[in-house]
């Protein structure tokens, strides 16, 4: 397991990645879930998984922020990526089990 920014990384790509655009890729993802999280200040990543379905490469981030009314939310963003460290819109959103 890769740690990148303090975040464990379960990298299941059959093709290695660079660290230098794993980290690319992680900072993007990261400012988009903050964004779209809207909990600036409590957002704090939890996992981060790289994984492949079929020819599609993705990326997994787990994350945990308060809501309006002070209680733990957890939540999980997908990201499709390519290996040159672009990172495109999220596939889904949903609440982790």
């Amino acid at each position: 397991m890769v740690i990148v920014n303090d975040i464990p990384v379960e990298n299941h790509l059959q093709s290695p990645i660079k660290q230098k655009i794993l980290a690319l890729i992680f900072i993007q993802i990261s400012l988009k879930a903050t964004l779209k999280s809207k909990a600036f200040e409590t957002f704090t990543p939890q996992r981060f998984s790289l994984y492949n379905d079929g020819n599609v490469l993705i990326a997994s981030l787990r994350f945990l922020f308060l809501d309006q009314n002070d209680r733990d939310q957890e939540e999980i963003l997908e990201y499709l990526f390519d290996v040159y460290g672009n990172v495109f819109n999220v596939l889904n959103k949903g609440e982790a089990p």
